[in-house]
């Protein structure tokens, strides 16, 4: 088996785009209650497993994460995760309520142009007359 440093390496090269791409599905023998759990697979963004070699340097990745990294810090940065979800939704609805008070305006004011003409219209009758 190669080294594992080449692996990580080999790991540490995958971009993030190329990373979400993949997916993991679950590998069984058989079907119904015959069915038999075989493992994890992980498929590409085409549905194909892949590769050997491309899974010995995902796995590998996993497996380091899961050797260094402790409870505790999975839950610490899964809170700061979602504080930052929390500030971003904050943000989206502040916008959205901006931008839907920002129209309303537009159309409150398009309104009063038009009761606007439509009374100096009615004047301008009047007064001619």
């Amino acid at each position: 088996m190669e080294n594992t440093n080449s692996l990580l390496d080999a790991c540490s090269d995958y971009n993030m785009e190329e990373l979400e791409k993949l997916t993991f599905t679950k590998i069984v023998r058989g079907s119904g209650e015959n069915e038999e759990f075989i493992g994890l697979g992980i498929m590409d963004d085409n549905g194909y497993l892949l590769e050997y070699e491309e899974l010995k340097k995902i796995y590998s990745g996993l497996n380091y994460f899961i050797r260094k990294i402790n409870p505790e810090l999975i839950e610490k940065m899964n809170q700061q995760k979602l504080i930052e979800d929390r500030k971003q939704k904050e943000k989206d609805e502040i916008i959205e309520i901006v931008s839907k008070n920002i129209v309303d305006k537009e159309d409150w004011e398009e309104e009063e142009e038009e009761y606007e003409s439509f009374f100096k219209r009615l004047f301008k009758r009047k007064n001619r007359r």
